[in-house]
């Protein structure tokens, strides 16, 4: 679902991402682990379309997002780190946003809508403003609105964060439930929560692929 292809981008003289070929395939939870500034920010970054490489290039569902943009970007649902969202909406509001944004109308969002609320645990905060919620709620807020149109490629990057062991319990629950029907890509900088939640791992360090496969390798 997921590939790149020699993936590389330099800020400058600083190299952040070098020649990386990275693979997900749907049913799979893929870790892709490293201290911070190893690069794995950069990496997720052009892999969703936000930032261009300087070379190699990234396809989802055979759609290149460089060339074809809207086509990839249709398979993709992203929660980035910190998960940023508009603090004055109320998360019905955004939700609604997020699932018009993707084609989702009348019925069809309202169904899509309720029932990720539901699976995120969001339902009890769904009509209080992003900004008074805690910073659990609001990363379960940005992932029901990356779940809501069904992507078949899901890029979390460091996900886990404000969340309490039971809600990153119920998380990783949900992660491998979707998985089923999707391709997950993990990042983050903590080894304990990888080899929790995910199937296999990629582990990059200055920029560069150092470890591709399970944690029984």
């Amino acid at each position: 679902m997921l590939q790149t292809h020699s993936l590389h981008k330099s800020f400058g003289t600083t190299v952040a991402v070098e020649k990386l070929d990275l693979g997900v395939s749907i049913g799979e939870i893929r870790g892709l682990l490293g201290p911070n500034g190893a690069g794995k920010s950069t990496a997720i970054r052009m892999i969703c379309g936000v930032l261009a490489p300087n070379s190699g290039f990234v396809t989802i569902g055979g759609s290149n997002i460089s060339s074809t943009p809207n086509a990839a970007k249709q398979l993709l649902g992203y929660v980035p780190e910190g998960a940023p969202l508009p603090l004055e909406l109320l998360p019905i509001e955004y939700l609604k946003y997020s699932a018009s944004m993707y084609g989702l109308v009348g019925n069809d969002r309202l169904s899509a809508i309720g029932y990720w609320a539901e699976r995120c645990d969001i339902t009890t905060v769904i009509r209080k403003p992003i900004g008074s919620l805690s910073r659990g709620f609001r990363q379960r807020v940005a992932l029901a609105a990356a779940l809501v149109h069904k992507p078949k490629l899901i890029v979390l990057d460091e996900p886990s964060t404000g969340l309490d062991p039971a809600q990153n319990a119920s998380f990783r629950e949900l992660l491998k439930e979707v998985s089923k029907d999707a391709a997950v890509i993990y990042s983050s900088h903590h080894l304990a929560e990888v080899e929790a939640t995910c199937d296999v791992v990629s582990i990059i360090n200055h920029g560069k692929l150092i470890f591709d496969g399970s944690f029984q390798s």
